[in-house]
C-alpha cells in the first residue's frame, strides 16, 4: 500500500488530492492494482462530486492515461473540511509508467470543478518504493 500521498501546490490550494496505490492479492499468484484518489477542501469550497466514468486523468511524460471509477465510495466531514475517496482500476504498467516518469500531471474532474496537480520529488519517491516492493525487487 501506498498511502499519505499527498500532491503539493506551490500556491494556496483551496482543494487538496492525495493519490494513493493499492495491490490486492485474488490468489497466490495474482494481484489486482488499484489507485484511490482522495480530495479534501474546506466545507465552504466543498466536495467535487466525482461522479462515475471517466474522471482522472494522469499524463506520465507526455502520455496520457485515463481512469474510470463508479465514482466517490465514501464522503466524510471532519471539522470543517470534506473529504470524498475513490478507486480507480489500474494495471501493474500503468503504476510503472507513473513510477518511472520524469514528470506526471495529475487532472480530477468532478460536477463541481477540476482539480490538477503534478508530481514532486516526493511522490516519485514513494511510487518508485511501491513498485520496487510489489515487484519483489
Amino acid at each position: 500500500m501506498l498511502g499519505q500521498n499527498l500532491l503539493e501546490t506551490k500556491e494556496p490550494g483551496r482543494e487538496m488530492i492525495w493519490l494513493n496505490a493499492y495491490r490486492d492479492f485474488l490468489n497466490l499468484y495474482e494481484y489486482r492494482y488499484y489507485l484511490e484518489l482522495i480530495y479534501g477542501a474546506n466545507e465552504q469550497v466543498g466536495y467535487l462530486d466525482i461522479g462515475p466514468g471517466r474522471s482522472l486523468t494522469i499524463v506520465a511524460d507526455g502520455k496520457e492515461m485515463n481512469f474510470t471509477s463508479l465514482g466517490s465510495l465514501e464522503k466524510e466531514k471532519e471539522g470543517a473540511a470534506v473529504f470524498e475517496r475513490v478507486r480507480y482500476d489500474a494495471t501493474a504498467d500503468d503504476l510503472n509508467r507513473i513510477a518511472n516518469a520524469k514528470q506526471v500531471g495529475v487532472r480530477v474532474v468532478g460536477q463541481n470543478g477540476i482539480v490538477i496537480r503534478q508530481f514532486g520529488p516526493e511522490n516519485f519517491d514513494k511510487f518508485r518504493k511501491f513498485m520496487e516492493q510489489a515487484s519483489g525487487i
